[in-house]
């Protein structure tokens, strides 16, 4: 019965994960050989902080999305161990 749990306790967290990777959908400038006017290096500045943005946020919810799974897992880990603690 322990290896059963043992063994449940180890599977479930992989089959529950998320399988796909997360990939932002930023539209990265393209950088131009040489601009042609003032107007085309504004535009450029403009799509660049526009992409520096996006994939700003696009850290930042990842990141956000780590945290959030770490404490989910730390609270099952002191779940688990309070659990098993009354076992005692």
């Amino acid at each position: 019965m322990t290896r059963i749990l043992a063994l449940l306790l180890l599977i479930s967290p992989v089959a529950l994960a998320d399988t796909t990777q997360p990939a932002h959908s930023c539209k990265q400038p393209t950088v131009p050989a040489q601009f042609k006017d003032q107007a085309e290096a504004d535009r450029f500045s403009a799509n660049m902080d526009s992409y520096h943005g996006c994939i700003t946020a696009f850290i930042k919810a990842q990141n956000d999305a780590i945290h959030k799974h770490r404490d989910a897992a730390q609270k099952a880990t002191e779940e688990w161990n309070a659990f098993a603690e009354s076992l005692k």
